[in-house]
């Protein structure tokens, strides 16, 4: 079992969640990003470097993920993939993607994009807050239990 984490947009707090648990568990995570970002010194942690390309990352983890892995991510495309592989996704902010409600998001990602683009809404997600961490690392501790 392995942590894959699309480093990109996964904020700092996340991040800094996963640094201590791949300590205290002693379970490899591997960060997947285009662009430097900062890892403590530690065995359990690896940086993967992929071209500046917007699925780079995404592509990278798909073919890499395997069996029983747990996947970091708000890409519900690459969470689609990922789930074929009978892997485990969840977002940033502690929803767990699975095949039972995949569907739905990806229905109403593709919603928001064309209100998005048609003018209707704007914006992106809402900042992260403290109870979006809460739901993180509760739902990161229960699959990794699960998976250890």
């Amino acid at each position: 079992m392995q942590i894959w984490v699309d480093a990109d947009a996964c904020p700092k707090s996340v991040k800094e969640l996963i640094f201590r648990a791949t300590e205290r568990l002693k379970v490899n995570a591997i960060f997947v990003t285009n662009s430097p970002i900062y890892l403590p010194p530690s065995i359990y942690l690896e940086m993967v470097y992929v071209p500046k390309d917007p699925d780079a990352a995404d592509k990278y983890i798909i073919q890499n993920t395997c069996d029983k892995d747990l996947v970091i991510t708000a890409d519900i495309p690459m969470a689609s993939e990922v789930l074929k592989k009978t892997s485990y996704v969840i977002s940033p902010r502690g929803e767990e993607y699975t095949e039972e409600n995949i569907g739905e998001k990806i229905s109403t990602r593709n919603l928001m994009s064309e209100l998005r683009t048609s003018g209707m809404i704007g914006g992106g997600p809402a900042p992260m807050k403290g109870k979006d961490l809460q739901k993180f690392s509760s739902a990161f501790d229960r699959i990794i239990t699960k998976l250890l």
